[in-house]
C-alpha cells in the first residue's frame, strides 16, 4: 500500500516560534524598565496568596529579578522550538535512507518514494519520536549526526552555548555550577552568539 505525506516546512515553523520568544522577552525587558507598581499584588485577582512572608520581593528585587526569569522563559521557548524542527529533521532522515526512488517534477520539486514496512514505522516513526522527545538538545543534536550522518548548522556550537545558558537560569536561577562551564579553561560558562556590525570602507579600502 502507497501513503502519501506532505511534509511541512519546519523551519518556518522554527521561525514563527522564535520570532514568538523574541517579541516576549522585549516587551517584558521593555516592561521592566517602565513599571510603575506600588505593591505585587495580581491584577484583578481579590486578596493575595503569602505562601512565605519572610522570603516575598520587594518590587526593586522583582523588578530585578524578573529580567532573569523571562530571559530564562525565552531561551526555554527557543530551545523547545527547536526540538519539533529536529523531530522533523530526524524523520525526513529516517525516510532518506530507506529503499526508493527520487523523481525530479518539471517544476523543480522533489518526490521521493520510499519502501517502509509497518514494523520500521511503528519502531522508528512512533516509537523512535517519544525516545527522540526524551533526549536533551546536544542528545538529539548527537543522535542525527551519528545515526544519520547528518551535518550539522554552523551555529550548532553558538545554541547550545544558549541552550547551557538556559538551564543554568531555569535551574540554578544564574549561579553557574561545574555542570555549566564549558569554556576551554574550565572555570566560566561562555555564551556565543552573532550580531549585525555595521562598518564603513573608504575608496582607499580603509573600514571603520
Amino acid at each position: 500500500m502507497m501513503t502519501k505525506l506532505e511534509l511541512p516546512h519546519p523551519t518556518g515553523l522554527l521561525q514563527a516560534e522564535l520570532q514568538r520568544a523574541v517579541d516576549l522577552v522585549a516587551f517584558g525587558l521593555r516592561a521592566a524598565e517602565t513599571a510603575t507598581a506600588t505593591d505585587l499584588s495580581i491584577p484583578g485577582v481579590r486578596g493575595h496568596v503569602t505562601a512565605a512572608q519572610d522570603r516575598a520581593l520587594s518590587i526593586e528585587e522583582a523588578q530585578n529579578e524578573f529580567r532573569s526569569w523571562v530571559l530564562a522563559n525565552g531561551f526555554r521557548d527557543c530551545v523547545e522550538a527547536i526540538g519539533p524542527t529536529l523531530e522533523w529533521a530526524r524523520k525526513f532522515c529516517f525516510i532518506w535512507t530507506r529503499p526508493g526512488d527520487v523523481t525530479i517534477r518539471e517544476d523543480g520539486t522533489i518526490s521521493l518514494g520510499a519502501n517502509i514496512t509497518g514494523e520500521e514505522w511503528n519502531r522508528d516513526i512512533v516509537e523512535g519520536a517519544r525516545t527522540f522527545d526524551f533526549m536533551g538538545l546536544p542528545n538529539k543534536l548527537n543522535h542525527l549526526e551519528h545515526k544519520y550522518g547528518f551535518m550539522l548548522p554552523p551555529l550548532c556550537e553558538h545554541i547550545l552555548t544558549l541552550n547551557k545558558a538556559r538551564n543554568c537560569l531555569s535551574h540554578r536561577r544564574g549561579i553557574v555550577s561545574q555542570e555549566d562551564v564549558n569554556d576551554p579553561s574550565g572555570s566560566s560558562l561562555r555564551i556565543m552568539w552573532r550580531r549585525l556590525q555595521l562598518s564603513i570602507k573608504t575608496d582607499e579600502g580603509e573600514s571603520f
